[in-house]
């Protein structure tokens, strides 16, 4: 009887479950993913790790005053991101360097860890070498950029991404490509170029598709930050304001982005304010649509002197007007914000300074401008702004607003106390728009 129970034991004991590579990939990889890095280097990190980059060179920083009674602080959390990054590292497999930093820079600190990883160590050894003889060929191609594209970057024969045929401009933004793209383009080469950077986007949304969501939701827009640059060249506040315009309202409406036209003059429904901007339409009352609809931007602006984040918030403020009248979403008015108040008090001070007189429309347009405002200046891109904040519901804004905080590290808006409600006292005072 005990040979037969024991025998019996034997074949109800489970075996042990062999890992699947598949599933081997799937828990790594989401290691990297919950790691304290920003998207653009878990994303690096991610192709270095399916062999698609030879190595990646990250860091982990921070930037803060010489004057900070809490550097003590501050570097003791570099140094437990630093850990925690070393632990996922160590468990994924990849060969690493760390080197600690700290540079000053004028009045501030930049002080962290920089990291050079690779799956091996010949490519982990070639990425360092390069890195100390300023070998802009070694480390480009040690990063996985191709060979193409880093002798024109050399040889100064790389393609400006305003010189990309519109169509193809419109397909990288829309399919979202353009979060897949770390490098400058080749003249001659850029289409095999960026069919490489397509299988590779293609590879991680086909495998892991929940890390691809973020990267497509919170990654840095390479395309829009680039053009970014070259807008802030122009000379003329209307040529940038008109420029910002199509841009923005290309990234929130890519399929169908509305014409700028430069006016003369804007006439404004407000006394003693000059707009700069207007989302403009023709109201067909027997059909109810709106005819003729563009943006206009007054030539006016070129009297006075505007920086290039006053223009961003113009544009914000008038891509969100166009948001309005085109989708059905919960705008933020004097009324729902009691419910936001409660989670976040200081915003009661931003709807006591907005005029009495403005329009729901106008109520909503500025506060969503001012809350990109105070992204912007926490280092979030405006791309990231154009897909989580112009075109989303109330509530989601300030859902989106709070991912971006804990991505980005800066502080949850309830404690900015001010910040935005002294941006919008500016820009009323400087009579820009609304």
């Amino acid at each position: 009887m005990r040979e037969k129970f024991s025998s019996r034991r034997e074949i109800l004991r489970e075996e042990p479950k062999i890992e699947t590579q598949e599933e081997k990939e799937k828990r790594e990889i989401e290691m990297i993913e919950k790691s304290p890095l920003f998207y653009q280097e878990k994303k690096d990190l991610v192709l270095s790790y399916l062999n698609e980059k030879p190595a990646s060179w990250i860091d982990v920083s921070e930037r803060y005053k010489q004057t900070e009674k809490n550097e003590d602080e501050i570097l003791n959390q570099l140094e437990l991101k630093r850990d925690e990054i070393r632990k996922i590292l160590d468990k994924t497999g990849f060969v690493y360097e760390v080197e600690k930093f700290k540079i000053k820079e004028r009045t501030m600190y930049n002080a962290g860890y920089n990291f050079i990883i690779a799956r091996n160590s010949e490519d982990l050894s070639r990425l360092k070498r390069g890195l100390k003889r300023g070998d802009t060929k070694e480390i480009g191609l040690s990063i996985g950029y191709p060979e193409t594209a880093v002798e024109a970057f050399i040889n100064k024969k790389v393609l400006d991404y305003n010189k990309l045929p519109k169509e193809e401009s419109k397909r990288l933004i829309k399919e979202k490509t353009s979060k897949f793209l770390d490098f400058r383009l080749s003249k001659n080469n850029w289409q095999e170029e960026l069919n490489l950077v397509r299988r590779q986007q293609k590879l991680i949304e086909k495998k892991f598709p929940n890390f691809y969501k973020q990267i497509t939701k919170y990654g840095l827009d390479k395309i829009i930050e680039k053009r970014l640059d070259l807008i802030e060249k122009l000379q003329k506040p209307s040529d940038k304001l008109k420029n910002l315009l199509n841009l923005i309202d290309e990234s929130v409406f890519p399929e169908n982005p509305l014409p700028v036209k430069i006016v003369k003059e804007i006439k404004s429904k407000y006394e003693e304010r000059i707009p700069s901007a207007q989302h403009y339409f023709d109201e067909d009352n027997e059909k109810g649509k709106m005819l003729n609809e563009h943006y206009q931007v007054n030539e006016k602006i070129n009297e006075e002197h505007y920086k290039l984040d006053d223009l961003a918030e113009i544009s914000i403020h008038e891509v969100r007007h166009r948001v309005q009248h085109t989708l059905s979403i919960e705008l933020f008015t004097r009324d729902n914000f009691k419910k936001f108040e409660e989670k976040y008090p200081s915003l009661k001070l931003l709807k006591e300074k907005l005029p009495e007189e403005l329009s729901p429309n106008d109520f909503d347009a500025c506060v969503v401008e001012n809350l990109s405002s105070f992204l912007r200046k926490n280092s979030v891109s405006l791309s990231e702004i154009s897909e989580n904040i112009i075109d989303k519901n109330a509530e989601d804004v300030f859902k989106n607003i709070e991912i971006l905080s804990k991505e980005k590290g800066f502080a949850r808006i309830k404690y900015i106390k001010g910040l935005i409600f002294e941006i919008c006292e500016k820009n009323l005072s400087q009579k820009k728009k609304i």
